[in-house]
């Protein structure tokens, strides 16, 4: 009977420790998570290759798949800018005016304010 009670205690406290290693391995998308590091570093490691469709579209993920993520408004900003430098100039000013309305209080409101007015010069507006 000794040994059988022994074998359940260590029977739990094995599946008690595999359950909390498993746990931290499936929150790792969770905001401030190793997944959602690894996901801004892949949407700027684009960016930085000049890779700005690309870039663009892993920002855009990034911010639908980390809503609540401290990265969140430089994402958004990043993934204007690289349709900035994409030269869709017309799509960036409509985000860029966006971002301005949106994020009034960010320390990027004024290079997306920059970015807007350059924009409508090369649209010639």
């Amino acid at each position: 009977m000794r040994g059988r009670m022994r074998l359940s205690i260590l029977f739990f406290t094995f599946l008690l420790f595999v359950s909390t290693a498993f746990s931290q391995v499936t929150n790792s998308s969770k905001p401030g998570g190793l997944a959602e590091e690894q996901d801004y570093a892949f949407a700027y490691g684009l960016f930085k290759d000049g890779l700005f469709q690309l870039a663009a579209d892993q920002f855009d993920q990034f911010v639908e798949k980390y809503p609540a993520s401290m990265k969140k408004i430089d994402a958004v900003f990043l993934s204007i800018e690289s349709r900035f430098q994409h030269q869709q100039f017309d799509t960036a000013a409509r985000l860029y005016a966006r971002f301005v309305s949106e994020y009034p209080d960010s320390r990027l409101t004024d290079d997306a304010s920059l970015r807007l007015g350059e924009s409508y010069l090369r649209l010639k507006r």
